[in-house]
């Protein structure tokens, strides 16, 4: 009997190619409590995967604030651009697959900027 390989998981993974390049800015899958003036949201959201990669579909979106409490558009876009390019050379995942940035405001939250793109991340299972 072969013993099963448990997959990395490919949040994780993608928070911690993202991770050295923001330093002080939360990077996390889930919404803080008090949001900061600045962070970034790492999300699944579909994918294949087989015996050897994970082909995880992800969503990226990067927030701001100014320090008046107004939408940072310009931060915004600069963090996602930032990602992007991190992405693009990754060191803990095989490949990157990247789809368009693009602003897309959250019609609850109108005092932030949002700035999301989407790709594919390959994870190597074992």
């Amino acid at each position: 009997m072969t013993d099963l390989v448990l997959p990395k998981s490919s949040i994780t993974v993608a928070i911690a190619e993202l991770r050295p390049h923001f330093p002080g800015i939360q990077i996390s899958s889930r919404a803080p409590q008090a949001w900061p003036k600045r962070w970034i949201r790492v999300s699944r959201i579909g994918g294949d995967k087989d015996w050897a990669i994970d082909r995880a579909l992800m969503l990226f979106e990067c927030w701001a604030q100014t320090a008046n409490g107004g939408r940072d558009d310009v931060q915004a876009e600069s963090d996602a651009l930032l990602a992007y390019t991190v992405l693009e050379h990754p060191k803990l995942a095989q490949y990157w697959d990247g789809g368009s940035i693009v602003p897309y405001d959250d019609p609850d939250k109108t005092g932030w900027a949002r700035v999301q793109f989407t790709g594919t991340l390959g994870v190597a299972i074992t």
